[in-house]
């Protein structure tokens, strides 16, 4: 659950921010968040690839994954 976070972290930094009264993208993607809230409950599997693929088409370099 580690990377999910740093991926949202990443995500919410850089593509958007629901909290953010500026954010980079003006309105939040519902595939994305939804792929954040899996992460946040647990559910790697669904969350991880969303923010990869927009992380990684925006040029971003993702963070390493941790064994165990």
């Amino acid at each position: 659950m580690r990377y999910c976070a740093e991926l949202t972290k990443m995500y919410r930094t850089y593509i958007n921010n629901p909290e953010d009264s500026r954010p980079v993208m003006p309105s939040s993607n519902a595939a994305h968040e939804s792929a954040i809230e899996s992460c946040r409950k647990g559910n790697t599997g669904a969350g991880i690839p969303v923010p990869e693929k927009v992380l990684g088409a925006n040029k971003f370099t993702l963070p390493r994954r941790q064994a165990g």
